[in-house]
């Protein structure tokens, strides 16, 4: 099965909102509905690579760090790096670094593309813009990658919630025929 790395935004966020948060307002409303939408109606799996499992795990509130760890085990999983590539993914991080200033998200990306993933998402447009064309994998927005699959309204779910998951509650991520 195809496979998408998530940065710790995205992962973040997919949590929240599979706990059954509200629909979104701010001005990543979209990236939101688009990253939820995916990950429930797409083709692929989605995991994380050592530096988001990293950074999740830093996060200081208990009860987050907790929620985290959970949705990990469960349902995403932190994909492997063999110690023979980790060469490789510091000359692909210090190469990204010349483009981009963020170095956890250079590794991110430097790890997926060792890992053999189809591509990484993310909210941080400047981190897209700056490296999708330096790398052999896909580089996207929620919302690019959601309409890079095409799925028509009304299309059935890859992933359906529970009917005691709040998120089966909630209506505004369904794509439902008009």
């Amino acid at each position: 099965m195809p496979t998408f790395v998530l940065d710790s935004n995205c992962y973040s966020y997919l949590i929240n909102a599979m706990q059954g948060a509200s629909r979104p307002t701010d001005a990543l409303a979209q990236e939101k509905m688009a990253l939820v939408r995916s990950f429930l109606y797409g083709p692929y799996s989605y995991f994380l690579t050592p530096t988001v499992d990293d950074e999740w795990r830093a996060i200081p509130d208990p009860v987050k760090r907790a929620l985290h760890a959970s949705w990990n085990n469960a349902l995403f999983g932190t994909l492997p790096l063999e110690e023979s590539t980790l060469d490789r993914i510091s000359a692909r991080v210090q190469m990204f670094s010349a483009q981009h200033s963020s170095e956890s998200d250079c590794r991110v990306l430097a790890e997926a593309e060792v890992l053999g993933a189809d591509g990484v998402l993310s909210y941080d447009h400047s981190f897209v813009s700056r490296l999708a064309g330096s790398t052999s994998i896909d580089l996207l927005t929620p919302s690019s990658h959601w309409l890079s699959l095409g799925i028509r309204r009304g299309a059935k779910l890859r992933l359906t919630p529970s009917q005691d998951n709040p998120l089966a509650e909630q209506k505004w991520w369904r794509w439902e025929a008009h």
